[in-house]
């Protein structure tokens, strides 16, 4: 079975053998089953579980429906990305939690990817840290205040073929949520 053949469909959002539309908030089944050498996913109302044939079933899960309220954020990749390179090329320290939640969302979207997530002790200055990198640049991210106890989170861009290393921003949940306020409203 090759990779490709895991790619398995989203859910329709109704039932596979009423016809029905799923409610927002409605749980349901959602099924996979071997089809040749891939799977086909088939999702089933709730009422429809009880009564379906299970044999031969290679996985299932219990889900809900989205809301209105719970729907994804749809964003634009492209500016996106755009937007952490923008970041990336003149870092400064404010605009640190920008930076990995942008890095983040990009990890999600498969635009970068994860190399590593290393810890750096109390008291590491930025230089120290470069040092435990293996001497390879950090494209002016690591600083003194960013990463003293924290964690530095390496990740790959493959399109621009350039390795990032973002400290991960130690922040209240207060400030996670701002943050995350700000970037909806730049992005959408």
């Amino acid at each position: 079975m090759s990779a490709n053949n895991w790619q398995v469909e989203r859910s329709r959002r109704k039932c596979a053998v009423s016809g029905r539309e799923f409610a927002a908030g409605e749980e349901y089944f959602s099924v996979l089953q071997e089809d040749g050498d891939g799977f086909k996913r088939v999702d089933l109302a709730a009422e429809v579980w009880a009564t379906f044939d299970k044999t031969g079933l290679f996985s299932f899960w219990h889900t809900r429906a989205a809301t209105a309220a719970a729907k994804r954020l749809t964003i634009d990749a492209e500016a996106v990305y755009d937007f952490f390179t923008n970041l990336m090329a003149s870092p400064t320290a404010a605009r640190a939690l920008f930076r990995y939640l942008l890095a983040l969302i990009l990890l999600r979207q498969r635009r970068l990817r994860l190399d590593s997530i290393r810890r750096i002790a109390d008291g590491s200055s930025g230089q120290e840290a470069e040092e435990m990198a293996g001497g390879q640049e950090a494209n002016g991210e690591i600083t003194n205040g960013e990463i003293a106890g924290g964690e530095i989170m390496k990740v790959f861009d493959p399109r621009a073929k350039i390795a990032y290393e973002i400290p991960v921003p130690s922040a209240t949940p207060a400030e996670l949520a701002a943050a995350q306020d700000e970037l909806n409203a730049l992005l959408t």
